[in-house]
């Protein structure tokens, strides 16, 4: 029950992450490193792609491969 509970906590922290990308993105651009190129668009991709992978957190099919996503 625990694991099941903290599965769908964690898929919903990941989703909330990836929505404040697009609501407060001048936090996360102003901690990107000055080596990686286009501050804007990446902030909007890393945000789609934690949103997405949050979301596969709470699909059994892809729960396994969006858990790895987020490690990566």
């Amino acid at each position: 029950m625990l694991k099941v509970s903290l599965k769908y906590l964690f898929g919903l922290l990941f989703m909330a992450a990836g929505i404040n990308h697009f609501v407060n993105p001048s936090f996360y651009i102003h901690i990107m490193p000055p080596y990686i190129p286009w501050h804007a668009a990446m902030v909007a991709i890393s945000g789609v792609a934690e949103f997405l992978l949050g979301l596969g957190l709470l699909i059994k099919k892809y729960q396994r491969v969006s858990a790895w996503g987020l490690v990566a």
